[in-house]
């Protein structure tokens, strides 16, 4: 009691107990207006006895500025927020300069009330920036600054909320604009909402109106915020696969748990989580039968916002249940599609999702090394034990694997010698067995020489077979050193599926990875001797880490490649509960057959789900072989991303003049960068998509209905076409597809050579897509290592990248994409036909070994065949088109084509035209511009051969302008540097000759 009148400012004089009542006897306060406080002081005490406020010093702002509790409880929230996020001065010191400056913070909290109390007020006007004027030190002032800041950021709280007793809430949420508070901000997060209770407080950061992310239960009470900004940035990049954006939330506990046995300190911390969760849902829109509502109480100053999705994360593995009983309490529209999991939802663990989708990463690396990890042995070092997870699951889909060591917080695991599928069996055993641990292994199945080994202990010895299974001289070792030597082992696979950043990049400090439980055991990216890391865990390598490990020739993508499978089963779990739900609310069925055809579709979920991260990590490993021959592609689309509020030092992507250092060295970017570039081309197409019309396109309509299981498709069709999230499914769907079959720079390098809307870009390249049957072709072709389908792939972009451009070119607005298609399909298909009736490449080209290395890895001859006669149809778009031009057939129009260069002697041109990875950009798109006038004045000249009668009456008429031509061909042929300037006269000459001879263009 006595700290609370402490904190008020009242000084005690006196205490006189008395049987019916205790009377305490305080120093005389001088105030003129000492009457009007009174009643606020009663009624604060009676606060902080109550606990419904904080109790600390910010209390005697009861006094100096008259304001009641719940006022000054708000003034504490906006306190506590600000000191998250980084002004730097003490609770002791802000309250002090608060005190001192009355009537800046009288006023503030009259605008804040102004602004979002229902019942509304008197309109007055903003006089904050006056009243911080009076400041007398920069320290004053940057702290009012900061407070009249934060409140022109503030957009929506639930202050003024009551419940059915007419009690306003104990808990204050804040919902804010980021890009309106008084410091700098990442600018690509969308929303921040802060919670502040007198047992809990947290921050949930959002990227986007759809955004997910996990929940966690943070123990970082100084910093929780910069953690919070941390993860929802890594969660950002891993959502580019999936319909919402990135976000994520922390909450610390603020309740003492000191004291409480197990289970009461956990029925706290649920409890905490609850009180966190609800305060989210307090500032969040639902929608119902009128449409989207706000929540009662609450004035929104910004746009409807009805999107909120939860996930467990660190320390809330078991709350989605609680999670989404606070949201049916809220009558919130997701009901339990608010927190994926749970007792109604995908279980991952027993699915393996996360662990599959990872092992289809390790799959991909293993793919490349000419391995296979289902038939070859590999061997193993991990992170994690039996009982997790990712660990597990993981260490369990092959029978081939022979772990010979691993460690979690509690044991270091050493099996030298492992038999794979003897310690197979026993691992299974222990990822039955609950609550397992590595001192569970039986120790009669650990081959000579290992052991389980306690992370406590004080020294570990190492026998000869530990010793030459790790590679080290040391006999003994402490336990933190032995953690070390099993990171750097030189295993096939280390495989993490634990919690801590273990690796960091030689030039990086421990104190920049801000994971100091970890500190004494982490070791530096350039001593690691593994072949392939597996993240299967979240920040196990900081990315600079990766891209060293990278540059030094191992191969890793990042955690947020890896193991994005559960967020995706995440995100469709919700989607699909909100598909059923609308059946649920037509009458269809009830919750109960929803409940089983969720679990019904599980299977195709989780194979939906393992596809498309085989599609991503393949597209990694096409922009890697690719090299640098499209690091000039990956330059321009960085430069892109940066105009959207990309930071390359943020990423960790080089600099402009280390692109030209890799360029001059042969070298493109490494997977880690390609990974954050591929994501980050995801998000921005999806958004761009978003503000489009592509969408809505009919042709696209299929994309919707193939993402949710085939046995809902004709079932709930009527649902299923006005889902809410059905555009956004759609955008996020087109974005993952597109980029990852043609790289991120492809639709930036259509954008550049045409300038076209990314709309226009997208639509082309879904008619070519479709008129080449290239879906079929790449999928084809995923099987097989990417090395040797290199020149075969760039042939197949090639053919895209032309006609794309042409038919760009052509309309300023493309019609819908299936009248596009079926304008041109007859004839592109005719063409087909009879590329792929000729005889196989035999020019000794790399698209002719490539073709012959694919034949020798089991490749079909159809498959062969439908891509040797696609890549020969660069130009198949603008012969049908300049076919039913000019009524010619469309074959012998391209038999006449393909025989021009010949008859005109533009070997010349035809060699020194194409891109090399040397030419900068300017030069590439000159290259790309002079090769399309060539192609559109070949097809014009083809026109008129067939027109006059034939190739050889043509050459005849046209005798002397073709001998000029030649002969000036071959004056170019003769220099020994070539360059655009004499490339342009090569195709002047070509366009003088069409004029020579009359032909129309």
């Amino acid at each position: 009691m006595l700290p609370i009148f402490e904190q008020l400012g009242l000084e005690l004089t006196d205490h006189r107990p008395e049987e019916s009542a205790d009377t305490f006897v305080f120093s005389e306060v001088e105030d003129p207006g000492v009457e009007e406080m009174l009643p606020l002081l009663a009624e604060a005490f009676s606060a902080a006895w109550k606990g419904v406020v904080d109790r600390d010093e910010f209390a005697a702002l009861v006094i100096d500025a008259h304001l009641n509790p719940r006022q000054v409880q708000l003034v504490r929230a906006a306190y506590q927020y600000l000191r998250q996020a980084g002004l730097g001065a003490s609770m002791s010191y802000v309250r002090g300069i608060l005190s001192s400056h009355r009537d800046f913070i009288r006023h503030w909290v009259e605008l804040f009330e102004q602004r979002f109390d229902p019942a509304g007020g008197t309109s007055v006007a903003n006089k904050l920036a006056t009243y911080a004027d009076a400041a007398t030190t920069r320290d004053e002032f940057r702290v009012l600054d900061w407070y009249a800041g934060f409140l022109d950021a503030v957009k929506r709280t639930n202050l003024f909320r009551t419940d059915e007793m007419g009690r306003p809430p104990t808990t204050i949420v804040l919902k804010l604009d980021p890009a309106r508070l008084p410091f700098p901000t990442d600018p690509a997060v969308r929303v921040e909402s802060f919670v502040h209770h007198p047992d809990v407080e947290g921050l949930h950061v959002r990227y986007g109106a759809v955004a997910r992310g996990g929940l966690r239960w943070s123990d970082r009470v100084e910093d929780y915020r910069d953690e919070v900004l941390a993860l929802a940035k890594a969660q950002q990049v891993k959502n580019s696969l999936i319909v919402p954006a990135g976000a994520k939330g922390a909450f610390v506990v603020k309740a003492s748990l000191a004291g409480l046995a197990p289970d009461a300190a956990a029925a706290e911390v649920r409890r905490c989580y609850r009180l966190f969760v609800r305060g989210l849902l307090d500032v969040t829109d639902t929608v119902g039968d009128e449409g989207v509502s706000s929540p009662t109480g609450v004035v929104a100053t910004d746009d409807p916002d009805p999107y909120l999705v939860v996930a467990a994360d660190k320390g809330t593995a078991a709350f989605s249940d609680l999670a989404n009983e606070e949201s049916a309490d809220a009558a919130f529209w997701l009901d339990d599609a608010f927190a994926s999991g749970g007792s109604t939802g995908f279980d991952h663990k027993q699915l393996a999702v996360t662990a599959r989708g990872a092992w289809v990463a390790v799959r991909r690396h293993f793919t490349e090394l000419g391995i296979d990890p289902q038939r070859d042995e590999i061997t193993v070092a991990g992170i994690g034990d039996m009982s997790g997870d990712v660990f597990g699951n993981g260490m369990l889909l092959s029978d081939r694997l022979r772990l010979v060591a691993a460690f979690d917080h509690r044991h270091i695991f050493l099996d030298p010698s492992p038999d794979p599928r003897t310690s197979f069996a026993e691992r299974a055993r222990l990822a039955a067995l609950p609550r397992s641990s590595w001192a569970d292994y039986d120790p009669a199945l650990i081959s000579p020489g290992g052991g389980v080994f306690p992370r406590s202990g004080r020294a570990v010895p190492l026998s000869a077979q530990v010793r030459a299974v790790l590679d080290i001289d040391a006999e003994v070792l402490s336990a933190d050193e032995l953690v070390q030597a099993v990171l750097r082992a030189p295993v096939d696979l280390l495989w993490n599926g634990g919690i801590g950043t273990y690796v960091r990049a030689s030039h990086e400090s421990d104190a920049e990875v801000s994971d100091r439980g970890n500190d004494r055991v982490r070791v530096t990216a350039d001593r690691l001797r593994c072949r392939v890391i597996g993240e299967g865990g979240n920040l196990g390598l900081t990315q600079a880490a990766r891209i060293e490990f990278s540059l030094a020739g191992g191969r890793v993508n990042a955690d947020f490649i890896d193991n994005v499978a559960g967020v995706n089963t995440s995100d469709r779990e919700v989607n699909l509960k909100i598909l059923l739900r609308s059946a649920e609310q037509a009458g269809l069925i009830d919750r109960a057959q929803r409940n089983r055809l969720l679990e019904a579709c599980s299977g195709d979920v989780v194979g939906a789900v393992l596809a498309d991260s085989e599609r991503q990590t393949l597209a990694l490993s096409v922009a890697e072989a690719y090299g640098v021959t499209v690091l000039d592609r990956h330059d321009q689309v960085i430069r892109n991303l940066e105009q959207h509020g990309l930071l390359r030092s943020r990423e960790h992507l080089p600099e402009p003049e280390e692109i030209e250092r890799r360029r001059a060295a042969g070298q493109g970017l490494t997977r880690p960068e390609i990974a954050v570039v591929l994501a980050h081309a995801k998000n921005l197409v999806h958004e761009l998509l978003l503000a489009g019309d592509v969408p809505d396109d009919p042709g696209v309509s299929n994309t919707l209905a193939g993402y949710f299981p085939a046995s809902l498709q004709e079932m709930y069709a009527d649902q299923l076409s006005a889902h809410r999230l059905g555009r956004e499914i759609i955008a996020t769907r087109l974005a993952n597809d597109l980029i990852d079959r043609v790289g991120p720079g492809f639709i930036y390098r259509v954008e550049d050579r045409t300038g076209a809307h990314t709309d226009e870009a997208i639509r082309s390249i879904l008619v070519v897509q479709r008129l080449l049957g290239l879906d079929e072709l790449w999928d084809g072709l995923a099987p097989f290592p990417v090395a040797a389908t290199v020149p075969l792939r760039q042939a197949l972009e090639r053919a895209l990248e032309h006609n794309v451009v042409w038919l760009v070119r052509r309309k300023s607005k493309l019609g819908p994409v299936d009248a596009e298609v079926a304008v041109f399909e007859p004839a592109v298909a005719r063409l087909r036909g009879a590329m792929a009736a000729r005889p196989p490449m035999a020019d000794g080209s790399p698209l002719e070994g490539s073709l012959s290395t694919l034949a020798g890895l089991g490749a079909s001859t159809d498959l062969l065949t439908a891509c040797g006669a696609v890549a020969r149809m660069q130009d198949a778009l603008a012969l049908a088109a300049a076919a039913a031009d000019s009524g010619h057939d469309v074959i012998a129009l391209e038999e006449v084509y393909a025989r021009i260069g010949e008859t005109l002697g533009l070997s010349w041109l035809y060699a020194t035209m194409p891109i090399t990875s040397a030419d900068p950009h300017w030069v590439q798109l000159a290259k790309a511009a002079l090769r399309d006038e060539v192609a559109a004045l070949t097809t014009t000249i083809a026109t008129d051969v067939i027109a006059v009668g034939g190739l050889a009456r043509w050459t005849r008429e046209n005798n002397d302008a073709l001998a000029r031509a030649r002969a000036a061909y071959a004056g170019l042929a003769g220099s020994t540097e070539v360059d655009v300037a004499m490339l342009t006269v090569g195709v002047q000459i070509l366009r003088d000759l069409c004029h020579a001879v009359g032909a129309d263009g």
